[in-house]
């Protein structure tokens, strides 16, 4: 017999609805809500939720429009 532990994530909607999100999708949404300062800062990217079994490796990347600076 094996245990494992699963994160659970209680989230209610602005109209009351409870839901209950388990294992990956809990930590994938805790995930987000703790880089939504992050995400919502920049203005373009992509985040990326690599798995294999257990292991999780979320992955947030950040695109800047850049300047250049290089004088001619």
């Amino acid at each position: 017999m094996t245990s494992s532990r699963r994160m659970i994530l209680s989230v209610q909607h602005w109209d009351g609805q409870c839901h209950q999100l388990v294992g990956r999708v809990a930590y994938i949404a805790a995930f987000l809500l703790a880089e939504a300062e992050r995400i919502n800062a920049a203005p373009r990217g992509h985040v990326t939720f690599n798995w294999d079994g257990p292991a999780l490796r979320p992955e947030l990347h950040e695109s800047y429009p850049h300047v250049n600076t290089d004088e001619k």
